[in-house]
């Protein structure tokens, strides 16, 4: 039943560009929810805003890296070009220099203290905005989080948006996914369909990420 779904979701979502792992992680989440082969259509179908809010959110990582490169690589050009060049300090006396050399390592700390601590604010922002986030899903934006450079406050806040917009978009529709894919109780049964609880919603996140 999952390589059938795969090859579904393959046919359906291929312009989307989503790897190999969020597909078969999708497959193993319908094959455990659909109970018949003639409703794969029906369920491939219903996880399209799950598969375009992951594609959203792999272009956003591979947009912020490419552009962190680019600036890494302005900057290396820049200092190369045109940078501070270092003052001669050959005819300075030595109480001079050993000055120098204070005043340089007191700013390098100074500039060092105040960059982890903006990130540790933003990092802090970020952790409450995840707080009920399913944990795969938390835990893969906060390690996303630690390998990009935001320019300035104002990339950092389109991201901490972007975050809660897919956020608030994967857990609806796993949600959405869990309660229509269910199979429905047999007539006289007693059977009820239920939603899914967190921990239904991480297992689901942790096949997928």
């Amino acid at each position: 039943m999952k390589e059938k779904i795969l090859v579904s979701l393959k046919n359906r979502y291929k312009n989307l560009g989503l790897s190999e792992k969020i597909l078969d992680g999708i497959a193993d989440m319908l094959a455990s929810t659909t109970p018949e082969e003639s409703a794969i259509e029906t369920a491939v179908g219903g996880v399209e805003t799950l598969a375009k809010s992951f594609q959203s959110e792999t272009d956003r990582i591979r947009t912020e890296a490419t552009k962190a490169k680019a600036d890494a690589l302005r900057k290396e050009d820049e200092n190369k070009k045109g940078g501070a060049t270092e003052p001669d300090t050959s005819d300075m006396p030595a109480w001079a220099k050993g000055l120098m050399d204070a005043n340089r390592q007191l700013t390098e700390k100074l500039t060092a203290l105040e960059a982890g601590k903006t990130t540790q604010t933003r990092k802090s922002l970020l952790e409450e905005t995840l707080k009920d986030a399913p944990r795969a899903f938390k835990n893969k934006v906060l390690k996303d989080f630690e390998r990009m450079n935001f320019g300035t406050d104002d990339d950092f806040t389109n991201y901490l948006t972007d975050t809660q917009t897919d956020l608030s978009a994967v857990t609806q529709e796993i949600a959405n996914v869990g309660l229509l894919a269910r199979p429905v109780p047999i007539a006289g049964s007693g059977g009820k369909t239920k939603e899914p609880s967190k921990a239904e919603l991480d297992s689901v996140m942790g096949n997928i990420m």
